[in-house]
């Protein structure tokens, strides 16, 4: 009955953690959004901005029906398979040295933009057709040479690219040419001068919507991904060579990456969780509290994120949340030490009941992770007050995370600490020893390690204890009580460690008076501990130098204030933050702009008819 009682009560305490997987669970299975993670985009909106109800009200246009449309004449929207654009592929093309422009470089640029456009189902289902269903060519400077615009100019039908600047030249002069060819070229340079050199161009590769058949995106997106993307790299890595550098980027490429790369960093929990949980046991040398303390670990980031989603009603889980769970990871592991160090400490401690032992651990770490979570619930708590919604969610996420982590702490980690101490250990030990006894000690050898009854000191401890004493490793230590024997040498008696608990600051019981002998085995344990050694000898030494304190305290002085100085100097960005190279930030906006078509050619949402 007293084994069922303990079991009874760790499942009792773990309600909260079952509750949390079982509700998560249940809302994943009906399709429940419960993280709604959006790693596509960074939602730096300001709600105070004046401005804000005019930007809504222009991308939210289309959602008002009672709207009022004028018609445009002579302008008609692409309906037929592949008139309009879903994405554009930018492929971008730079040598090392020389012209790009060059003769010999035109025709690798020719044969990078055949290999795209001739490359699988290319031609046949995804580019952008015009009204009579002819596949359009990529957008390139190739344009210029094989004879498109010939109607413009003779010099535009120019197949074996000869005199390339000349062409570029004219291009410039043309009205029907001159839009077009800007985007094309890098910034600053201009064809027509004698000593102007460029070593970079790009390609624009139109994906056209929509697509015979059904989920025309879906299969665009996938034919991007997993054709396109690799064909491109297969062609930088064996076709070009060393002759050009070659990048490429478009939309959906570009968002499919960063959710991947996103995902992949998560990956990186595991082998946070991984260390951890080695750490977690060799510190406390149980599998099974180290498991209970992952576990609750875990659970409490399910708990954390029913709060935030439907509790404060957050629909947004983005980058910054995803650092919450490395930061759990720490602060709960610390939590765990805290309280089994605790309890291992009270070992050695003759209490009159086990509630005693519990509440003496129980009011010593609930008290010190109090102060630790506090603190830090604080600091994250002190986020939500930004007007950005990324940098507010993440410090009211992981302030709760921080929170319900403590609350499991205090409700659940005690009774699982009890339930190993009093039941599991004792089996264990004592199967560890049969085990021991059977594999290593022969009759011939001597054992390494001795066994408790054998040891003088542990015979002058109680049964309760010497069943406690086998370290979970083959090393001289015995157990935590052996530890806590040495770091507190003087061990009361039942009534005075009751007094003590009951009234530590009445209590008769003197906690400094130790013996000479207890005095010198705690000094000889400290001393067999190499960071104790650090801080007794060479770090005190060091750190007791008047030198180094004054030194010390002008340095931190001096630090705060230039710290402190920077801070209300902070500005926000006057330039937003470009991915793109800067050859291409010309005066027709930056990023990949997609170039006007020709006049025959459709644009991304009209058909001009020409007349």
């Amino acid at each position: 009955m007293y084994s069922y009682n303990h079991l009874f009560f760790v499942v009792l305490s773990s309600t909260l953690h079952i509750l949390a997987i079982v509700t998560t669970v249940s809302l994943v299975v009906t399709g429940d959004n419960v993280f709604p993670t959006d790693f596509e985009k960074l939602p730096l909106v300001l709600y105070d901005d004046s401005t804000r109800k005019r930007d809504l009200a222009w991308r939210s246009r289309d959602a008002f029906s009672p709207r009022i449309t004028r018609p445009m004449y002579g302008i008609y929207y692409p309906v037929w398979v592949g008139g309009q654009v879903e994405d554009i592929v930018e492929i971008i093309l730079q040598v090392d040295d020389g012209d790009i422009f060059s003769r010999n470089n035109l025709g690798v640029i020719q044969q990078v933009e055949n290999l795209v456009y001739e490359f699988k189902d290319y031609k046949d289902t995804y580019c952008q057709r015009n009204a009579i269903y002819q596949c359009l060519k990529p957008w390139s400077v190739v344009r210029l040479f094989d004879g498109t615009y010939k109607s413009v100019n003779s010099s535009f039908d120019n197949p074996s690219f000869q005199n390339p600047k000349t062409v570029l030249c004219d291009a410039k002069k043309f009205t029907e040419t001159k839009e077009f060819l800007e985007f094309l070229l890098p910034k600053g340079y201009d064809p027509c001068g004698s000593s102007s050199v460029s070593r970079i161009t790009r390609i624009f590769l139109p994906m056209g919507y929509p697509l015979y058949g059904s989920n025309s995106k879906n299969r665009i997106n996938n034919f991007l991904i997993n054709d396109m993307k690799p064909h491109l790299e297969s062609i930088r890595d064996n076709v070009l060579g060393d002759r050009m550098h070659l990048y490429y980027t478009s939309k959906r490429i570009f968002d499919n990456d960063v959710t991947q790369q996103a995902f992949d960093d998560m990956l990186f929990a595991i082998g946070s969780f991984a260390f951890i949980f080695l750490v977690m046991w060799i510190q406390t040398k149980s599998f099974f509290i180290t498991s209970f303390g992952i576990f609750s670990i875990l659970t409490s980031f399910l708990l954390a994120n029913l709060v935030y989603r439907y509790v404060l009603n957050y629909e947004y889980f983005g980058f910054f949340h995803i650092i919450s769970m490395f930061i759990i990871l720490g602060i709960g592991a610390d939590d765990v030490f805290v309280f089994y160090d605790s309890w291992r400490l009270t070992d050695d401690i003759d209490y009159p009941t086990l509630a005693h032992r519990l509440t003496c651990c129980y009011y010593r770490a609930a008290k010190t992770t109090f102060v630790t979570s506090v603190t830090t619930m604080a600091a994250f708590l002190v986020s939500g007050m930004s007007p950005l919604l990324p940098v507010a969610s993440f410090g009211i996420f992981s302030g709760i995370l921080v929170g319900v982590n403590y609350i499991c702490d205090l409700v659940y980690f005690p009774t699982a600490i009890i339930l190993y101490s009093e039941k599991i250990r004792p089996k264990t030990t004592k199967f560890r020893q049969w085990i021991w006894d059977k594999l290593c000690c022969v009759d011939g050898l001597k054992c390494k390690r001795e066994r408790p009854e054998d040891s003088p000191e542990n015979q002058s401890v109680q049964s309760s204890i010497s069943a406690h004493s086998n370290s979970f490793l083959c090393s001289p230590r015995k157990s935590a009580a052996e530890d806590s024997r040495r770091l507190f040498p003087k061990v009361w008696s039942t009534s005075q460690g009751f007094d003590l608990l009951q009234n530590p600051k009445t209590s008769t019981v003197d906690k400094t008076k130790l013996s000479p002998k207890a005095n010198a085995d705690r000094k000889e344990f400290e001393e067999r501990m190499v960071v104790v050694r650090f801080l007794r000898h060479s770090f005190f030494n060091f750190i007791s130098l008047r030198i180094v304190r004054i030194v010390l305290v002008v340095l931190f002085v001096g630090s705060s204030a230039f710290f402190i100085y920077s801070a209300t100097n902070l500005e926000p960005d006057s330039k937003q933050v470009s991915t793109y190279l800067t050859q291409f930030l010309n005066g027709k906006g930056e990023g990949p702009t997609p170039p006007p078509h020709p006049p025959k050619y459709v644009n991304n949402f009209f058909y001009i008819q020409q007349t």
